[in-house]
């Protein structure tokens, strides 16, 4: 067997009884060497009754009982198994449309698509496409349009809800950067955070809203403008995958990340295959934080599963008979998300963000992701 790639035909023994759901999938991804990535709240969806001894099962076996009679597919990509929900389009109606550059009229791909001072929405897909579920708006609602480089638009949503499709048109801002560069005139740039060439090691994004967050000093109390965050992306994730970034506070009581500074989606989209990837957000207008700041990054993953896969083919469909009932098995060969590179380091100035709402430090390993940022430092005073 290759390495990273796991065995799913494979026979293993196994004992589940007794255990959560939860328990019973870490016991899994150390029997098989896997690990498992899904949304908040899947695994409890999954079928409790299938939580037995087995003397003699496969991973493939395994799974088709453990997603039998519920919503819940998955699919395999190197030593990942995703579990994620089927799909059912007549129970939910959605605002769809396409987001496009208004002169030429090239699609925008992972645009942000918000309903404003709710912090609810979507990401367009690869080809501008969006989806938001009818079920989250009100006709008193604000809807924001938007992408970095580009003007952002708002629509009361009753504007927009007599469209069966909408096309909604963004601008470049391009004026407004010559603009901004004449404001600053004077000010110096200085780079902060990670800035090693070559990472020890990466980590995945691989759940939708986990998050990793990398904190910047600011013991100097430097004043400016944060002009750009940066990402050492690695070439082993999916280079392709959008992700949503953050830029937090420092909570005052317990110094991990606070309030969001960002008052809007911000989605990058990467351009590079290897090494540093620089967002610029100057347009944002973002003080820099006296006490310091964390830069986050978060996982997002469009519904569109044709951004992630690697071949040609979305997913694989076939059918397999095991005790009397048939199944479908969808197989993919996928990337579902950006590898971020990490350092080992004295002093952990990392925090994590899980699904189930909590940020937490790895206590027995001491590592830094590599995260930084380039700040616009405005000149001191004569007198200071």
């Amino acid at each position: 067997m290759a390495k990273g790639q796991i065995s799913y035909d494979q026979s293993f023994s196994i004992d589940l009884t007794s255990r959560k759901i939860t328990e019973a999938l870490s016991i899994i991804s150390d029997s098989v060497d896997c690990f498992f990535a899904y949304k908040s709240g899947i695994p409890n969806e999954l079928n409790k009754s299938a939580l037995l001894k087995y003397d003699e099962i496969s991973l493939n076996e395994l799974l088709i009982s453990l997603t039998d009679g519920t919503r819940i597919i998955y699919l395999f990509r190197g030593n990942q198994v995703i579990l994620k929900r089927k799909v059912v389009e007549k129970t939910q109606k959605y605002l769809t449309g396409v987001i496009r550059e208004v002169n030429s009229k090239q699609t925008i791909p992972y645009a942000s698509v918000e309903i404003k001072h709710k912090y609810k929405g979507v990401v367009s897909d690869y080809q501008g496409n969006f989806k938001l579920p009818l079920k989250d708006i009100s006709d008193s609602d604000t809807l924001l349009f938007s992408s970095l480089g580009y003007q952002r638009q708002e629509y009361v949503f009753t504007q927009l809800k007599l469209n069966d499709s909408l096309e909604i048109n963004l601008s470049s801002e391009s004026i407004q950067m010559k603009e901004i560069a004449i404001v600053f005139p004077n000010f110096l740039d200085k780079r902060v955070g990670e800035d090693a060439k070559k990472p020890h090691g990466e980590m995945y994004l691989d759940t939708q809203g986990q998050q990793t967050a990398f904190y910047i000093d600011n013991s100097d109390q430097l004043k400016g403008k944060i002009e750009r965050l940066i990402y050492y992306l690695s070439r082993k994730g999916n280079v392709n995958a959008p992700f949503k970034v953050h830029i937090y506070s420092v909570d005052q009581y317990t110094g991990e990340p606070g309030k969001d500074l960002l008052n809007e989606f911000v989605v990058a989209k990467p351009n590079i295959v290897n090494g540093w990837f620089e967002l610029d957000i100057l347009l944002l207008d973002i003080d820099i934080p006296k006490n310091g700041f964390y830069i986050g990054m978060e996982g997002i993953f469009p519904d569109r599963l044709a951004i992630y896969q690697t071949g040609g083919i979305l997913a694989k469909e076939r059918s397999k008979k095991r005790r009397g009932k048939k199944r479908d098995i969808y197989l993919s060969e996928l990337s579902y998300g950006q590898r971020l590179g990490f350092r080992k380091a004295k002093k952990n100035l990392t925090w994590h963000y899980s699904p189930s709402g909590k940020w937490f430090q790895l206590k027995k390993q001491s590592y830094n992701v590599m995260i930084g940022a380039k700040l616009l430092i405005e000149p001191k005073n004569k007198n200071e």
